[in-house]
């Protein structure tokens, strides 16, 4: 569209089919499409970005779960002020596999990053992500399952060689439930070696 902005569609047609069902009346096979456009830019050489938005539609093979007609989208700022330290926001809405619960999970991410390099092989990186599952029901009379999951992490990074790598990292995941019993805190602690070629 310009010499920075570039026009994207993205088209996604996901068939999904369960080895093992509870019956063939309640199956939870589905076909999923999922259409987006939107543009990508490079508004200084300090800032680049991209925002996508659709249409998704997810049709069941059972004739007693509906078909989700909904709105997805995806959108991200990178702002690089100096070349050793990178700030990143980003969001998107999406419908992914239930893992017990209800048809399907909507979900909607945001995602506050920040990375920067102290010395020419030590940095850092922190995050802050709010991750909202709605577990979709089609029974009138009982609400959606709702999680809140807020996660921070924090990580020192060090490359000893060109193909190797540590991470200490911490992390903290703080998840509340409109379901009593599925609220909790966990906090990890890890260490993390990458060897690559």
């Amino acid at each position: 569209m310009a010499p920075s902005t570039a026009l994207v569609i993205d088209v996604t047609n996901t068939y999904t089919r369960y080895d093992r069902q509870l019956s063939a009346a309640s199956s939870l096979d589905s076909d999923t499409l999922r259409v987006l456009g939107g543009i990508t830019w490079e508004s200084t050489a300090a800032t680049t970005g991209f925002a996508k938005v659709g249409y998704t539609e997810k049709d069941f093979e059972s004739a007693t779960r509906s078909t989700f007609y909904g709105v997805d989208w995806e959108a991200g700022v990178e702002w690089q002020p100096v070349t050793y330290s990178t700030f990143r926001f980003s969001t998107s809405a999406d419908t992914r596999e239930t893992n017990g619960e209800g048809n399907f999970i909507r979900g909607r991410d945001y995602t506050a990053s920040w990375e920067h390099e102290w010395l020419q092989r030590l940095s850092t990186s922190t995050s802050i992500s709010k991750l909202t599952d709605e577990y979709v029901l089609d029974d009138e009379g009982i609400a959606n399952r709702e999680d809140d999951l807020m996660r921070y992490t924090a990580a020192l990074n060090y490359q000893a060689r060109r193909y190797l790598s540590f991470s200490l990292y911490y992390t903290l995941n703080d998840r509340d439930s409109n379901r009593d019993t599925i609220g909790y805190d966990r906090s990890v602690i890890g260490l993390s070696a990458e060897v690559s070629l």
